[in-house]
């Protein structure tokens, strides 16, 4: 579908600005198009500058739904739903409801574990809970997790935690949100509208799947084909929300102070450093990693869940910005920093050639792998291997040689490591330019 421009009312002055009708410095649908390929879901885009918002998509909701993806198409977010979730807790700072280096607050034990923590990722909680399990299925891990689990995992977990490092915690978030909107006398989903939400406008931005029109929700997709939805329950401010291109658009068009909103100064705020990122050109502001790529600072976040991948990023110096939605678990980041910067992004890579190894070689890999508290599980079924990280879906990996696997959904490899006796004792993935090794339970 061709990009679609939607004008911003500006002071009559500024009508002879020389870049009032300018279009994104790369081709949009170019670039969702290569992106894209021959894959059968689809991809929704929004680029955002001082004159408007260019919309563009391609592709479809399914193999057998040929209906286009468009602006109005709806995604879940994932962990995108952090940045909102961290607003919340600066407007309950800038409300006086909370301090933000206060200990976290009921429902939760006391510890000394504090906002500031949470919010960056520094709280020394594990990115899952140590007795988390996927209760509603390795398909919707989180559905069945309530507030009451959430608690008891936190009294086990608080105590043992050393703060300070920036270690990402999809857990540390759920206490998050929870302690926020306790704190505020009401549910998270009630609090998140109320006080985020609804003042910046974005009515058709939702915390549960029921308020969603199930016609505008694209399916989401893996490698192996249709997913199913995730659900949320005290997980929900990890990554529950579901919403468009046309949302989030009018999401960073308020971060980046181009429309009026009641929260404008607070987002503003939000986007100062809080604390040093895990890398050392990143720190971390309320949930946004703040990046310096070459000559400039940029903030993003992103998010996935079973078969959706999001991304948003922005420049608060130039006042662009760009938002991403693919109803698939294939990575958006690559893309998205490329046309941020005005580049055309490169083709993406062909995967290595796949090897068929023996039965005998390929049961030698399965079992759990640990790297703190995260478990890597690797399963083989029918001759199909794939791996699932703890509160993950499944992915399916793919032989190049014998120890050697890739993925195709994200580009990561996986490699696997033998003792002196020939069996396999540990994993390490691969991804990012980071190698994590993983041992074998």
């Amino acid at each position: 579908m061709p990009s679609t421009r939607l004008p911003r009312l500006l002071p009559l002055l500024a009508l002879a600005a020389p870049h009032l009708h300018a279009a994104p410095p790369v081709d949009l649908d170019a670039a969702l198009r290569q992106w894209l390929g021959d894959q059968p879901h689809g991809v929704a885009a929004a680029w955002i500058d001082a004159s408007g918002v260019t919309f563009a998509n391609a592709g479809r909701f399914d193999a057998a739904d040929a209906r286009p993806i468009t602006p109005d198409t709806y995604f879940e977010i994932g962990s995108l739903t952090k940045v909102f979730t961290a607003t919340l807790l600066a407007d309950a700072v800038q409300q006086d409801r909370l301090k933000l280096d206060d200990p976290v607050g009921a429902p939760f034990a006391p510890s000394a574990i504090t906002y500031r923590q949470l919010v960056t990722h520094t709280s020394g909680l594990p990115r899952m809970a140590r007795d988390f399990t996927p209760r509603g299925g390795p398909g919707n891990p989180y559905g069945a997790v309530n507030l009451d689990d959430l608690a008891r995992s936190f009294a086990a977990a608080a105590p043992d935690a050393r703060p300070g490092k920036s270690s990402y915690s999809n857990f540390g978030y759920a206490v998050l949100g929870q302690a926020v909107a306790h704190a505020d006398g009401q549910s998270y989903a009630e609090a998140l509208r109320a006080r985020v939400l609804a003042p910046l406008g974005l009515a058709g931005t939702f915390v549960t799947r029921a308020e969603v029109d199930a016609a505008r929700l694209a399916p989401g997709h893996s490698d192996s084909g249709r997913t199913t939805n995730w659900d949320f329950d005290a997980y929900a401010p990890a990554g529950s929300l579901l919403s468009t291109a046309r949302e989030l658009a009018r999401f960073v068009q308020a971060e980046l102070s181009l429309v009026e909103t009641p929260l404008n100064a607070l987002l503003v705020e939000t986007q100062q450093p809080l604390a040093a990122g895990d890398l050392p050109a990143r720190r971390i502001g309320h949930a946004w990693m703040i990046e310096t790529r070459g000559p400039d600072t940029v903030l993003w976040h992103n998010g996935a869940t079973g078969g959706y991948h999001s991304f948003l990023v922005f420049d608060p110096l130039k006042k662009t910005g760009l938002v991403l939605l693919t109803n698939s678990s294939r990575g958006l980041e690559a893309m998205g920093f490329a046309l941020l910067a005005g580049r055309m992004p490169p083709p993406p890579p062909k995967p290595p050639a796949e090897v068929k190894l023996p039965a005998d070689v390929l049961a030698g890999y399965v079992g759990v792998y640990t790297l703190g508290p995260v478990e890597f599980t690797v399963t083989e079924e029918n001759g199909a291997m794939a791996v699932q990280l703890t509160g993950q879906s499944r992915l399916p990996m793919f032989a190049s040689a014998k120890d050697e696997f890739f993925l195709k959904v994200v580009p990561a490899r996986i490699s696997f490591e033998r003792d002196a006796s020939g069996r396999v004792a540990a994993l390490v993935l691969h991804q990012n330019g980071r190698d994590q090794r993983a041992t074998r339970k």
